[in-house]
């Protein structure tokens, strides 16, 4: 009986030559178009007819002669060429081409010349022999069953499958019960893409053996194809009754079932495939993609690379990594994965598609243009990668390019939703002001295109009704007689309800406009409707989320819907019943713990939920502490101003303060890096002024008029992007007339969890209170200077040099100690707080998410010495942000020290030693930390003179190194302190000394 296996269990057919692995990365080398291959390849064959030798080839190639997308093309371009009438074949073409090989020109000239080769056999054939209309052979006039269907799977083999069906379907004519050739027929008939047709072969065949678990198989195969789940299921599953151990229809399952995203049931077919038959690379990349959707990336990436190492040439595995890797941010990652699945496969045009949109995700639209114009070129009719085209070409304010492409793409699909949605954006912002009224009559007339058979029907009218509230809600932002804007945007927000409202699956796409339905209904002051709408909003998200099966979406969701929340929080704020203040603070601090927990652990499983009332956070406060804790909602700031033994007191919110601080985030004069680490000289005008600007925005002065003048310590508990900036300056000088001592708290509940935490006592390491690493591998830096001086408090081990890695690091910070101390750059990152990372060397970083992973406690005291933000504050996320602070807190640090912005000069090492001098003398973290600054500010250079003499006696036995530098800053002092007098302080603006916080008890 003959077995013909279905084209998504063929082993891929490589190409002509496998890439060349001395080649240059493609990633050097940019593509060309089309076009411009077109024209280069008529050159180098008009050379090869002129007879030029193979250095002027080379020196028309160029770079070219090493280009894979240049082979890719020629490929694509052979392939055409083959599939044209033999007659009209160019024999002087194909004569060039074959010489070219001949001459020698690599990969190039060998497939040019296989080509060419393939063309004169035609040609030739054709000259020879003419073949007739017919898809039977000419020489064919058996009338035996058997050796007519031996003839169609020879015509089959050569993927002639419309000979093969014509003569399996005569041998049926002679024995309608030939099962091999009714089995062929389904087979040939579906990769003819005749599914129907094959299906009713198929239906024949297991009527003739009920007992063939290969006609299940073929059938369930087919039913695979047409999305019929069901039908696949029961297929596959009564071929396994027949065949137990056939790993190829648990394979089949496994896809079916994922397809209908009963993902426990996909994943335990394709391990009982792999169980069966470990080297199936399938059922390796179906469990893959199953991880994939399930959020186990890495788990997904080790079965793609298991699949691999099977099959190094399986492209689908390649293509499916690269979307993994997409999906982690890794686009460098993902562009080499897609590329080498196009190398193997030139003509895999959604490769270039997955290509082109990892490339937009990074930002680079021009590449990811390219990639989208190559995917058309093998596809014309490819219409998402003209949607690609078109948001990209957006994206870099090319709208009449993107309109062209989102027209082209129209003509080709007009029911394509996605498209209308997308064009709307691109009118709306293609001219200045915005053309609102263009955009709505796009959405309208992709409306009028809808239809309602469509299995996403109602998806597609309630986003285009959406996106139509939205352009109504941009127009209205900041226009001062706006009502009849809002009210447009309302009357579609609603329409888009309508749309989605208690449809299967659409849940999500019903909270999004829920969420600008709240936003609209509060610009307008409907305070009621508010009300109503933030309560029936998260009724949907509590059970929507509750329902999900999915771990990952059920975080996913509940991060991305926080903003509920907070619309509730803000409103029993800003009631006039303390109650419901007092509840409004309760609620916040919820929300902020449960937002840190899941970014922790990645998980929403076992939430902790309880969390301090107000009555409990009165235990972090005294007659000289005072606490300020801020919420940020969707539509304002909210202050709660925390008392000893006083009432709430919240401070009354206002929209425009929060587009204050969102302008001022924006603008970063604060929150870009490259502005903190700038010249010093220009810190003082631009960061001062700056620094006036948000204590405006956050009304500090207002906010300090309720503490009494007793109050001299506060607490501080920002939230959101609040923890990235520099609050504790808005409550010191110049910018205040009083100097408080500053604690951060990443929430209420972390100060009561510290409250009666304690340094690990002396007597469990009385060897090793400090731990230091020393990342300088410059004996005469001032990073040298800060460790060998500090060393001299305590008794101490120190790592540096090679011993430096992840693994010794997580192990020193596992084993007991008081202190530990990172002298090496850090760096906080703003956009994916997980992978804020130590420094270890120049290819070793220990993330967040290791410290996370820490199974024992941490130091009771961790000071980062010489940390920064890295990538823009410019807007405000939902969620909290979870950074050192916290990630150290949570593995049992008491205090954490770290700054906020990188300082290049021998200043913080000095304000080091201080802070430490001051801890030895048992002064509490918080105080000698404000103390050290405020010792710095003041420094003149006479005392920085005297302290380096005096540095200089204590670290006699400090490498030279370390005391050269000592002996350099001093002698740089006097020589200054001779042009700008003894008494000037050098350090005195906050660049130097403003940028570190503390976080952690309250002292």
């Amino acid at each position: 009986m003959l077995q013909i296996p279905f084209r998504w269990l063929q082993d891929l057919l490589a190409d002509l030559l496998g890439p060349d692995s001395d080649l240059p990365d493609p990633a050097d080398i940019p593509p060309l178009s089309n076009e411009e291959y077109r024209s280069l390849w008529s050159d180098v064959l008009d050379g090869v007819a002129r007879g030029w030798p193979q250095g002027r080839i080379f020196e028309k190639l160029g770079i070219r002669r090493y280009d894979p997308w240049f082979s890719s093309w020629l490929q694509r371009y052979g392939r055409s060429l083959l599939r044209r009438d033999p007659g009209a074949i160019d024999r002087d073409i194909a004569k060039q081409m074959v010489r070219l090989g001949e001459i020698g020109c690599g990969d190039l000239g060998e497939i040019s010349k296989q080509i060419g080769m393939r063309l004169l056999e035609l040609s030739d054939r054709d000259i020879l022999l003419p073949q007739p209309e017919t898809n039977l052979p000419p020489t064919i006039s058996a009338e035996d069953p058997a050796d007519l269907f031996n003839y169609g799977a020879e015509q089959y083999r050569k993927g002639q499958y419309d000979g093969a069906v014509s003569l399996w379907e005569t041998a049926l004519e002679r024995q309608p019960n030939f099962f091999d050739a009714r089995n062929g027929c389904g087979v040939a008939l579906y990769y003819l893409g005749r599914y129907e047709a094959a299906i009713s072969h198929f239906n024949r065949a297991v009527e003739i053996d009920p007992e063939s678990h290969f006609a299940y198989f073929n059938r369930g195969s087919v039913y695979l194809e047409l999305q019929q789940n069901e039908a696949a299921i029961a297929d596959f599953s009564r071929a396994l009754e027949i065949k137990p151990d056939f790993a190829l229809s648990l394979n089949g399952r496994g896809m079916a079932y994922s397809h209908a995203e009963e993902y426990e049931r996909s994943r335990e077919d394709y391990d009982r495939a792999i169980a069966l038959q470990p080297d199936l690379k399938f059922a390796y990349n179906g469990r893959g993609i199953v991880k994939g959707k399930t959020g186990e990336f890495n788990a997904a990436l080790a079965d793609f690379q298991e699949a691999l190492n099977l099959d190094p040439n399986y492209h689908d595995a390649y293509h499916n990594c690269g979307n993994i890797l997409r999906e982690l941010g890794r686009y460098a990652e993902a562009i080499d994965r897609f590329t080498q699945g196009i190398l193997i496969e030139p003509n895999l045009y959604v490769a270039y598609y997955s290509r082109g949109n990892a490339h937009a995700a990074a930002g680079n639209n021009r590449a990811a243009i390219a990639d989208y114009r190559e995917a058309i070129a093998i596809q014309p009719a490819y219409t998402l990668a003209y949607n690609g085209w078109g948001l990209a070409a957006t994206q870099l304010g090319h709208y009449h390019e993107a309109i062209a492409q989102f027209d082209r793409a129209l003509e080709i699909a007009p029911t394509f939703w996605q498209l209308w949605a997308n064009r709307g954006w691109t009118i709306f912002h293609a001219s200045s002001p915005t053309n609102c009224e263009a955009a709505i009559h796009n959405w309208n007339e992709g409306l009028s295109k809808l239809k309602p058979e469509e299995p996403d029907y109602y998806l597609a009218r309630g986003t285009l009704q959406y996106y139509k509230g939205l352009a109504f809600a941009k127009q209205a932002s900041g226009r001062e007689n706006n009502r009849d804007y809002w009210e447009k945007a309302i009357g579609s927000y609603q329409k888009a309800l309508d749309a989605l409202q208690d449809r299967s699956n659409l849940e999500e796409a019903y909270l999004e406009v829920m969420q600008d339905l709240i936003l609209a209904n509060h610009a307008l002051g409907n305070t009621l409707n508010v009300k109503n709408y933030i309560n029936i909003a998260l009724i949907i998200l509590n059970q929507f989320v509750l329902n999900l099966k999915n771990p990952r979406e059920k975080l996913r969701l509940s991060q991305k819907f926080i903003g509920f929340h907070y619309l509730k929080i803000e409103r029993l704020a800003q009631s006039s019943d303390s109650k419901q203040q007092m509840l409004a603070l309760q609620l916040a601090e919820e929300r902020k713990n449960l937002s840190i927990y899941w970014q922790q652990h990645q998980s929403i499983n076992n939430t902790p939920i309880a969390s301090p009332n107000y009555q409990q956070m009165q235990q972090l406060l005294n007659a000289n502490t005072g606490g300020i804790y801020w919420h940020i909602s969707p539509v304002a700031i909210t202050t709660f101003i925390l008392r000893d033994r006083q009432p709430l007191i919240i401070l009354p919110a206002e929209d425009a303060r929060l587009t204050a601080l969102q302008n001022w985030l924006k603008d970063g004069a604060l929150t870009n890096p490259s502005r903190l680490s700038a010249n010093p000289q220009t810190f003082p005008a631009t960061h001062l002024q700056s620094l006036q600007e948000l204590g405006e925005i956050l009304q500090v002065e207002k906010i300090l008029s309720y503490f009494p003048e007793t109050v001299d310590r506060l607490v501080l508990i920002p939230h959101q992007a609040l923890h990235l900036l520099p609050l504790h300056l808005l409550f010191s000088t110049p910018l205040n007339s009083r100097d408080f001592t500053i604690t951060h708290l990443p929430s209420g509940k972390f100060g009561l969890r510290l409250k009666n935490s304690l340094p690990i006592p002396p007597q469990t390491q009385p060897h090793i209170p400090l731990l230091s690493i020393d990342i300088s591998a410059n004996p005469i830096s001032s990073k040298a200077l800060e460790v060998n001086a500090i060393a001299q408090f305590f008794q101490h081990r120190t790592i540096s040099d090679t011993a430096i890695t992840k693994k010794t690091i997580l192990s020193a910070l596992e084993s007991p100690t008081n202190i530990f101390h990172f002298a090496g750059s850090s760096y906080q990152n703003s956009t994916d707080p997980k992978n804020s990372a130590l420094i270890l060397g120049e290819t070793e970083e220990l993330l967040l998410e290791d410290i996370f992973s820490l199974e024992y406690p941490s130091a009771s005291l961790v000071c980062l010495s010489a940390c920064e933000i890295r990538g823009l504050v410019s807007q405000l996320d939902a969620n909290e942000f979870v950074g050192f602070a916290i990630g150290f807190l949570v593995k049992g640090a008491t205090y954490v020290v770290h700054s906020l912005w990188q300082v290049s000069e021998v200043s913080t090492s000095l304000l080091m030693i201080r802070f430490y001098e001051l801890l030895k003398q048992e002064i509490k973290p918080a105080e000698a930390l404000k103390k050290a600054q405020m010792w710095l500010r003041d420094l003149s250079y006479e005392e920085l003179i005297k302290t380096c003499d005096r540095l200089l006696t204590d670290l006699q036995d400090a490498p030279s190194g370390c005391l050269g530098n000592l002996k350099m800053t001093r002698d740089l002092a006097r020589d200054k302190a001779m042009r700008q007098g003894e008494s000037y302080c050098p350090y005195s603006e906050s660049y130097y000394w403003g940028g570190f916080v503390l976080s952690g008890k309250i002292d």
